[in-house]
């Protein structure tokens, strides 16, 4: 007995889904064509500005990885989001995207105050426009999924401190 891709599927789904279910669900939820953290980035460098050229500490924030100068620096990784279902009309699947922040600081209270002034932002943020690259997007809400945790000291002699914090965040583009 030969059994077609699509009709595996509906034996394991019990015949809920077929493959052009599962296709089309994959389609829909490509809501963004960027790096989550990169649009984040973009909100979080905005909203943070004053902090950053306030004359105190330099912050530079980056994507992806941690370089290793500046001491003072934020970071936003691409983390596992949650497929949240589809919507019954129009058939759209709910993406959350998952993020972590993560801050490093020559200084623990400065590292401390950083993480929470950005808590601070995306706690407060909902239904947020965010341009980047010429493309609105659309922070429906981030909703924090831990505290802010403190990691100690890099392994490395400099002695900087780190610090994360996780969100999901619903995100969309706007057309």
């Amino acid at each position: 007995m030969t059994i077609a891709g699509g009709d595996i599927l509906a034996m394991v789904t019990g015949g809920v889904l077929e493959e052009h279910d599962l296709i089309s669900a994959l389609e829909v939820s490509e809501v963004i064509s960027v790096s989550p953290a990169s649009i984040l980035k973009e909100f979080v460098s905005d909203e943070l500005d004053e902090l950053l050229d306030s004359g105190e500490t330099a912050w530079s924030i980056y994507i992806g990885a941690q370089p290793p100068t500046p001491s003072n620096c934020i970071t936003i990784y691409d983390t596992q989001g949650i497929l949240d279902g589809r919507l019954i009309d129009d058939g759209e699947v709910i993406t959350h995207f998952g993020i972590q922040i993560r801050v490093r600081s020559k200084e623990y209270e400065d590292g401390w105050e950083k993480i929470t002034d950005i808590c601070s932002i995306l706690n407060a943020g909902k239904n947020e426009t965010i341009t980047k690259d010429s493309v609105d997007y659309l922070l429906n809400g981030a909703n924090q999924t831990t505290p802010v945790t403190p990691l100690g000291v890099e392994i490395e002699s400099k002695r900087r401190f780190l610090f994360t914090v996780n969100y999901i965040l619903t995100l969309k583009n706007l057309v």
